[in-house]
């Protein structure tokens, strides 16, 4: 196994790989054994020279008048995204976004296993949901679960004026990757702490925006 270190690859490339991957997934699944930069293209409406051009960030994967083959793009992606393993999840805050993160079945199949939810409600604590029966746990039991668990990510969907908090006590618990749902700018208190921000109320007004301005 190669150990991957591209510390300067551009975010967007980064988003751009889990579409290759996903592409990558249906076409081996139809047994396609060779793809070229074109259907590639095609398939992802992304154009042929950027998606050469976000492969060769990482090596050689194509053959001159070939293309891809298509086990070997996806198996390298996938280890490049350092999706070749399992990771170990928790969420932090379960009101009803959190409840609908703990439920959708997706994660599971690609390899993200959320294995305890963490909230201040007592009517919730004790409380599973989702179909692995996740289970609400209280914060004190953060750190113990974090570190029996090997936990690397945490996914924070408490109210904005909560998300701090919840933030220093992912970090107190060892735990380096966050992807922030509330609508608020975190403070990291580690250098090496990394956090990504979901905001739907951006993406609505991105969408009202476009159909606006067309």
């Amino acid at each position: 196994m190669r150990n991957y270190k591209f510390p300067k690859i551009p975010e967007a490339t980064i988003k751009r790989l889990s579409i290759y991957h996903r592409i990558l997934n249906e076409l081996i699944r139809e047994g396609v054994e060779v793809v070229s930069s074109h259907r590639l293209s095609e398939l992802t409406g992304l154009n042929a020279p950027q998606i050469r051009k976000d492969l060769t960030y990482f090596g050689e994967f194509g053959v001159r008048g070939v293309g891809y083959f298509v086990t070997h793009l996806h198996d390298s992606i996938r280890e490049i995204l350092g999706i070749n393993k399992k990771w170990n999840i928790i969420l932090v805050g379960v009101g009803k976004l959190g409840q609908a993160l703990l439920s959708y079945e997706n994660f599971e199949k690609q390899g993200y296993h959320i294995i305890a939810a963490f909230d201040t409600d007592p009517t919730k604590i004790g409380k599973t949901f989702g179909i692995n029966k996740i289970p609400v746990l209280p914060l004190n039991k953060m750190k113990k679960i974090a570190k029996e668990y090997h936990v690397k990510i945490a996914i924070i969907t408490t109210p904005s004026e909560s998300a701090q908090s919840a933030l220093n006590m992912i970090e107190e618990a060892e735990i380096e990757g966050v992807i922030n749902f509330a609508p608020v700018k975190l403070t990291p208190n580690k250098k090496n702490t990394k956090i990504s921000y979901v905001d739907l109320v951006t993406e609505f007004d991105k969408m009202a925006f476009k159909i606006t301005s067309s």
